[in-house]
């Protein structure tokens, strides 16, 4: 039997702080290992995908926290409803495809990517809350430094861009060329 000093220094070595911190709780409830082991590891694995998915929605940087459930869609009447919460299962995602809202100011649409993005970031995939406007000029500052090759390969790594407020602010030629 390994000694449990040991024990504990290779669960930090293999960065297991749930199996850490609950082991010994856990054995006092299990008179067989492999159940006891069971409930260790699932305790593991939910602690990281909490993390992950903190760790997801701190990077996409949501201007605010919202929910598809906090969304009133008895004030926009003539939102399809159906149609949006089909995109809350994350197929467009894995298909790569492009998901454009569009209308007049004041409909939701910032609510509607923030709570979509949320989703997308618990069911694992990575994300990027940005307007449109900061977008570009981050692309021509990075154009301007030499490092656009750079900043586009960062943006490869995002499974899922939102691009807000992208039609309220006339772009440049070279601005919006950076987009394509």
């Amino acid at each position: 039997m390994i000694p449990e000093p040991l024990l504990e220094l290779h669960l930090r070595t293999l960065h297991l702080s749930a199996v850490l911190a609950n082991y010994r709780r856990l054995l006092a409830e299990h008179a067989e290992p492999l159940p006891y082991l069971s409930d260790l590891i699932s305790l593991e694995a939910t602690k990281r995908h909490e993390n992950g998915v903190r760790s997801r929605i701190a990077a996409a940087r949501f201007p605010t926290m919202k929910t598809i459930e906090s969304f009133d869609f008895k004030l926009q009447p003539e939102l399809p409803k159906a149609k949006l919460l089909e995109h809350f299962d994350g197929t467009f995602v894995e298909a790569r495809r492009n998901l454009i809202l569009y209308g007049a100011p004041g409909l939701g649409k910032s609510h509607i990517l923030s709570a979509l993005g949320l989703a997308m970031c618990m069911r694992g995939y990575r994300v990027a809350f940005i307007t449109a406007a900061e977008l570009l000029m981050k692309l021509l500052a990075a154009k301007r430094d030499g490092t656009l090759q750079g900043h586009y390969r960062k943006l490869d790594r995002i499974d899922l861009i939102l691009i807000d407020e992208l039609g309220y602010i006339p772009f440049d030629r070279e601005a919006t060329d950076l987009l394509v």
